[in-house]
């Protein structure tokens, strides 16, 4: 069982600990890491497993998940990239460009998932090359360069293969603009 640690909605920790799935039904605040791997061959993707209770099949971040109570942000983002992808990066290769809010609520198999997220935006600037990628069969079904061009494009039509997140995909835009 993962416990998540609850934040005020201007960000603040409460000192609250509570179960992952609980906070979700209950809307509470809590933190996600978002990594964006960035390299010449364009912006990598995951497609998120069809079993996930959000957004199931829909492209997202490279990697991404919860941190845990107690855990840092960074510690979350080295977990979580080598979780899913299985490739072990370190510290130094992630550089953590923003942090913002991110509400949204999903309706999944009839039930209401609400994501009040303060997101910790990562970008992996590295030439990882997909075959040595081991997917999380649970998180994972697919990972796929996109071009920039062909990701922001994506971004601007809304695009329903994407995840419903304009907030994160318009702070990667940003980081790319930048």
């Amino acid at each position: 069982m993962e416990f998540i640690d609850i934040l005020t909605e201007d960000g603040k920790e409460t000192g609250i600990k509570k179960e992952r799935n609980l906070v979700h039904v209950d809307g509470d605040w809590h933190k996600v890491v978002q990594i964006f791997v960035i390299n010449n061959q364009g912006i990598l993707l995951q497609q998120r497993a069809l079993t996930k209770k959000s957004d199931p099949g829909k492209w997202c971040a490279s990697a991404s998940g919860h941190i845990s109570a107690g855990e840092k942000s960074i510690e979350a983002a080295i977990k979580e990239f080598k979780e899913e992808l299985g490739i072990k990066l370190d510290k130094e290769d992630f550089n953590l460009v923003d942090t913002f809010k991110s509400p949204s609520v999903r309706i999944n198999n009839g039930n209401k998932i609400i994501n009040n997220h303060f997101v910790d935006l990562y970008i992996v600037n590295s030439d990882i090359d997909i075959k040595n990628v081991k997917l999380q069969k649970e998180e994972v079904s697919q990972v796929k360069y996109y071009k920039t061009e062909e990701f922001c494009e994506m971004v601007d039509k809304k695009d329903d293969r994407l995840t419903d997140t304009p907030i994160l995909f318009k702070n990667v835009i940003k980081y790319l603009e930048d």
